[in-house]
């Protein structure tokens, strides 16, 4: 096996899990403005504003003029269309929100994760973060005590492609100073984004699986599924 150098990670439910499911947030934080909604209609339509959204204006409105703050006040603006908000509140909730989902107090860091990269470290690994995310990608890591932790952090918006295109995963192949892809490993939770683009990108891949039903892991190794960092410890122990 070709000695690693990299160890790139996703954000999302692979290093970081929402405290509060984002859904009851947006219930929560509409009540602090006087708006009451129903959360089984907030859940439908959180998912369809996602999909929609992220259908006329990928990453974040990045390219389309829409930029990241506005495309979140749209996502409030339909999240909450059952109901009937002043634009300058949908304004004054998404702010809030933002605010909120770039602390500490939003997030809980996966268990062990300290020991798996300091483990790492000690190996003279090189690592980074690769995440579909807007601009607040390294102040939400630095004020849950990670970022120092990490040689570089790419983010999709700033980059300008979003995971699973390959640009952006040979792109933490140049910041991690690798000249093959298989010196490189990207560990992530979501099948297509993290495990299928870092492989199609020439990198080995991990996948991280938490607890979901009915993941689709066809075409994965596995041997490359974990549930936990103290397993992925284990494996990196393994074949180091």
């Amino acid at each position: 096996m070709v000695p690693l150098k990299l160890v790139t990670f996703d954000v999302t439910k692979t290093l970081l899990f929402f405290r509060i499911p984002v859904v009851e947030k947006y219930v929560s934080m509409a009540a602090n403005h006087d708006v009451l909604v129903d959360i089984t209609s907030v859940k439908k339509n959180f998912h369809n504003a996602w999909t929609s959204l992220s259908r006329e204006h990928p990453n974040f409105g990045r390219d389309t003029g829409l930029g990241w703050e506005n495309w979140w006040a749209k996502m409030v603006e339909r999240t909450f269309g059952d109901v009937s908000i002043s634009e300058q509140k949908i304004r004054l909730i998404a702010e809030d929100l933002l605010k909120f989902h770039s602390t500490a107090e939003a997030f809980k860091v996966r268990p062990h994760t300290k020991e798996l990269l300091d483990f790492l470290r000690g190996r003279d690994v090189r690592l980074g973060v690769v995440s579909n995310y807007d601009t607040r990608l390294n102040t939400i890591l630095e004020n849950v005590n990670l970022r120092k932790n990490f040689d570089f952090v790419l983010g999709s918006y700033e980059f300008g492609k979003m995971k699973p295109d390959a640009s952006i995963f040979r792109e933490a192949l140049k910041l991690g100073k690798c000249s093959t892809g298989d010196e490189a490993v990207h560990v992530g939770d979501d099948v297509e984004l993290d495990y299928h683009g870092a492989r199609r990108a020439g990198m080995r891949a991990i996948l991280m699986l938490n607890n979901e039903e009915n993941v689709d892991t066809s075409g994965v190794n596995h041997e490359n599924i974990f549930r936990d960092f103290t397993s992925l410890k284990h494996y990196f122990e393994r074949n180091m």
